[in-house]
């Protein structure tokens, strides 16, 4: 039985309907699987970023796009990089160079400071975070500046022997760490340091 030119058009028809259907979806629909540590933020065409952050597992939306964030403990290091190596690209994630301050009274010693610190982002700290666009680099726009900026504050009055000492360097990582915690940048970015 062969079909009569009004059925093979009518199948063009529903072919050419299915493929407008499919694209459509691919194009009008973001779906998503999000992770228990992580956090979906949404941007709509129309309305922008949503202040709620969508919890783990599969998500969907229409005309939207869905951002994960990871809100779970990170670690972020600075420490002595190896030979090749380049700083945030070694073998570790989130790894810097160690800092190097100038220390002591003239500022004449100079000191290598390791460092590691567990840290997360809270759910409104990942909705800003992708309002400002930094969702992938905050490391590096915040996080790594601060460090940087603390250590090297708490550490330049101190002399390099005090430093390296078991006593002063508990002391040092103690005020690095009670400094970061407290930090109004962090405090207000949605960052947790929950040690250093």
């Amino acid at each position: 039985m062969a079909l009569s030119d009004k059925s093979i058009w009518g199948l063009i028809g529903l072919g050419i309907l299915a493929l407008v259907v499919v694209v459509g979806l691919i194009v009008c629909v973001d779906l998503e699987h999000i992770q228990g540590n992580e956090v979906g933020v949404v941007y709509t065409w129309k309305d922008g970023v949503q202040e709620t952050a969508l919890q783990d597992g599969w998500k969907w939306v229409w005309f939207a796009k869905i951002n994960k964030v990871d809100v779970g403990t990170q670690k972020l290091s600075f420490a002595k990089q190896l030979e090749n190596d380049k700083s945030g690209e070694d073998t570790a994630d989130n790894e810097f160079a160690r800092i190097e301050v100038a220390c002591g009274a003239d500022g004449g010693q100079k000191a290598h400071i390791t460092f590691t610190m567990n840290y997360r982002v809270t759910p409104e700290g990942a909705v800003q975070m992708v309002r400002d666009g930094i969702e992938e680099d905050y490391e590096y726009v915040i996080l790594k500046r601060l460090v940087i900026e603390q250590v090297n504050k708490l550490a330049r009055p101190r002399e390099a022997l005090a430093i390296y000492s078991g006593e002063g360097f508990n002391l040092l990582a103690e005020d690095v760490s009670a400094a970061l915690k407290a930090h109004p940048v962090l405090l207000d970015r949605g960052i947790l340091v929950e040690n250093a």
